[in-house]
């Protein structure tokens, strides 16, 4: 899906933006069935009818669906197909979160996760106070990424560190920084786990020496 809608953006021939257009549409009503465990019985043919049928469908998904369909301009027609793409992430995101987790997370992983990754916010935090943006926002993209998979695997929701990202105020964006990291470092110490911190690297040698 996301390679056909990136493909979409910068496909400047009419006739390939309404294909992949039509792909899109199809592809999310086929996922949308799928959360109802239901099929389409007729294939393409009918659609909307049936998805009308169903009890869980994405807000105004029938309507975009059907003005995609309908929209000449290929640029409204792209934007048009983000919108029903995001809707419909929304919307499955919400099922998943429904659904009630197996288990207990374990946090030790995270203990574990956390103490390898936190060189990484020292190099951010390195670079911020060497005020290099460059080197701070490509380390902290890194960094993004892990939190993001992590905190939705252990629901640690405040996550979100680049937002905060101005060139001009590296000061600002290491604080937001801090936080995240102060949000994992609770979620751990809640669990009862404790972690292995070291002021020095004599300190470190003399335990793991």
């Amino acid at each position: 899906m996301k390679e056909i809608y990136q493909d979409t953006l910068f496909e400047e021939r009419l006739y390939k933006v309404r294909e992949n257009a039509g792909h899109i549409c199809d592809l999310l009503a086929i996922a949308v069935a799928f959360v109802n465990c239901r099929y389409f019985v007729h294939g393409q043919t009918s659609q909307l009818q049936e998805l009308s049928g169903m009890k869980k469908v994405p807000d105004n998904f029938i309507k975009l669906y059907q003005e995609i369909i309908m929209e000449e301009s290929p640029d409204t027609q792209k934007r048009l197909c983000y919108e029903i793409i995001k809707v419909t992430k929304n919307f499955l995101d919400e099922q998943g979160n429904n659904v009630s987790r197996k288990g207990v997370p374990d946090f030790s992983e995270l203990a574990a996760w956390y103490q390898e990754l936190s060189y990484t916010w020292r190099r951010v935090y390195h670079w911020c106070d060497k005020n290099d943006p460059i080197n701070a926002y490509i380390w902290s993209c890194m960094l993004q990424n892990e939190v993001d998979d992590w905190g939705a695997k252990f629901e640690i929701i405040d996550i979100d560190i680049l937002s905060s990202f101005k060139a001009s105020d590296l000061v600002g964006f290491r604080k937001r920084a801090e936080y995240v990291e102060l949000k994992f470092r609770q979620a751990i110490k809640e669990s009862d786990i404790d972690l292995d911190d070291y002021r020095t690297v004599e300190d470190f040698l003399k335990v793991n020496g």
